[in-house]
């Protein structure tokens, strides 16, 4: 656990998890802004429209090291069905890749 930094969630929760609810996958989003004044950590959301220009100052961000991608598991292509079980039982403490033509990592 990391005892300080900001999550920024841009939605939330798998679509299991969200069904019948009206609200849908923002609900995630308005859980991290319910609980951030109790955490260590900064909770915010964000709502983008990507574009091009986003998209490379979002490269430029990364190159820099100013914006770290958490990444939880890597699954190789044929591990798919594991993946998505790993996902769906709630596990993922970052994002789940898929990698083709490589060995998996965890």
């Amino acid at each position: 656990m990391v005892a300080k930094g900001i999550l920024v969630s841009n939605g939330g929760g798998s679509l299991k998890e969200n069904e019948g609810s009206w609200l849908g996958p923002i609900t995630g989003s308005i859980a991290a802004l319910a609980l951030s004044p109790f955490m260590s950590q900064k909770m915010v959301t964000i709502l983008a429209s990507i574009t091009n220009t986003d998209l490379t100052a979002l490269t430029e961000l990364m190159d820099a090291g100013k914006v770290k991608p958490v990444i939880d598991k890597c699954y190789k292509l044929t591990e798919v069905p594991q993946a998505i079980r790993y996902l769906e039982e709630g596990h993922a403490r970052g994002k789940v890749v898929i990698t083709v033509g490589q060995s998996s990592k965890t």
